[in-house]
């Protein structure tokens, strides 16, 4: 496994402390989605950031801070969706269907009946992902807490420190053996 970013870090460390009962994707990263609404169209595959705005007649400033906040939680999404996917594949988390099947999902802290600047992803990859395990609770193993609470080092690096550690000792005692056989060969005499 590849090392964690910040932000990374962070979503686990969330995915840890609310393990299980209610730990959806929308909960984990909703702290982040202050006047964002997502939303999720299962049968269309479509889903779609709801940015609020108060008029229709948008300045260039406003429009930057839009298209910004934009990146930005398109970024958190592709985040989230992929380290929840190499976690289940690492086998660091476990996913439980309990979430309904509603045709359409949303989440976020947007309000959803105002006049809003909208986004539709077009990467049919992601959204499948989203699809995925947007409605799926997430449960951390014992592993997936030891790795957390280890800085983030996966086991493969563990082992090979290990085994590195290992080695290092085996080779000074053989360094030191090799010296002690030339002072009682040159010595011993």
């Amino acid at each position: 496994m590849r090392a964690l970013s910040k932000e990374e870090q962070d979503l686990c460390n969330r995915i840890l402390k609310n393990s299980g009962r209610n730990n959806f994707i929308g909960n984990i990263i909703d702290d982040k989605l202050s006047n964002i609404l997502i939303e999720l169209k299962r049968p269309k595959k479509e889903l779609i950031i709801h940015y609020p705005i108060q008029s229709t007649d948008i300045s260039s400033e406003v429009q930057e801070k839009l298209i910004e906040r934009i990146e930005e939680i398109s970024e958190l999404i592709l985040t989230t969706v992929n380290l929840i996917k190499m976690l289940v594949e690492e086998g660091y988390i476990m996913l439980l269907q309990r979430g309904s099947e509603d045709k359409t999902t949303k989440f976020g802290r947007g309000i959803g009946n105002i006049e809003s600047v909208t986004y539709d992803f077009k990467d049919l990859a992601l959204i499948e992902l989203f699809t995925k395990y947007s409605n799926k609770e997430i449960y951390a193993t014992k592993e997936f807490e030891h790795f957390c609470n280890d800085k983030f080092i996966p086991r493969q690096e563990k082992r090979i420190k290990r085994q590195t550690n290992i080695a290092t000792g085996i080779l000074i005692v053989a360094f030191f053996a090799l010296i002690l056989n030339t002072i009682i060969f040159l010595f011993g005499k």
